[in-house]
């Protein structure tokens, strides 16, 4: 079995490494005005997209990039996917990686490398939607993430595995009470496109609404408002994805 091989030394210095770029280019005015947005939930460097993106494409990714490969002693993708999700893990996890921006960039990771992403990744991502949940975070990891798993598993369908990854997606949106999963396993159906099942599309649907309306739901930083809210918005967009598939649905 394939298993990481990045150091955690490395994922320590390129973790650093992002920290002093950032620090460079920190706005203190812009950062509060992150926060409030975000309902005081996160702290930020200040620091626009446009300069994030910059800093992460220019001035580290490269080198990190470079590290990453250096360690992948197979050469092999399945390595190389477990080495990205290391580093990705303690982009959301590490004590060193309060401020939002962190987040960002391992959300960043996940988009550019959508076609390695399988179903044997698939709890990793469940461990990472549930971790410091917000949409911001939350659409991506399922739209790149879980989306990337679909797209790239209906590609393998000789293999039979699809019917593994919509298993998994069942077990979780009948089992995990937390509102960023259910939200998550309904954003990724919008990714089937074609190979979209409106009566899967349904089931999902259902399930999600009558678990957030529970008071029980274990998403501790919503309230019953909220969760329906987030819930109703993914079902918007799924439908939407569903309308262009089957306008009579």
């Amino acid at each position: 079995m394939t298993t990481a091989t990045l150091p955690r030394a490395t994922i320590a210095d390129a973790i650093a490494e992002l920290e002093r770029l950032f620090k460079k280019e920190r706005n203190r005015a812009k950062a509060s005005d992150m926060t409030k947005y975000m309902r005081g939930r996160f702290e930020f460097f200040g620091i626009s997209a446009g300069k994030r993106n910059e800093i992460y494409a220019k001035k580290w990714w490269p080198k990190v990039s470079a590290v990453l490969r250096s360690c992948c002693k197979s050469g092999r993708d399945d390595e190389l996917s477990l080495n990205l999700l290391a580093l990705i893990q303690q982009l959301f996890n590490s004590g060193a990686c309060q401020r939002r921006e962190f987040q960002h960039v391992g959300i960043e990771i996940v988009k550019r490398h959508r076609k390695l992403w399988r179903f044997a990744h698939m709890e990793v991502f469940r461990e990472l939607i549930t971790t410091r949940s917000w949409w911001d975070t939350v659409d991506f990891l399922a739209s790149h993430g879980i989306g990337g798993i679909l797209e790239n598993e209906v590609d393998d369908l000789a293999e039979g595995r699809s019917d593994l990854v919509l298993k998994k997606l069942k077990q979780w949106i009948g089992s995990d009470m937390n509102v960023w999963v259910q939200r998550s396993v309904i954003l990724s159906q919008r990714f089937l496109k074609s190979n979209m099942s409106m009566v899967q599309l349904a089931f999902f649907i259902n399930k999600a609404l009558a678990n957030a309306k529970k008071s029980s739901h274990s998403t501790k930083s919503l309230n019953k408002k909220d969760a329906v809210f987030f819930i109703d918005k993914s079902i918007g967009w799924a439908l939407r994805q569903a309308a262009y598939q089957n306008e009579t649905w």
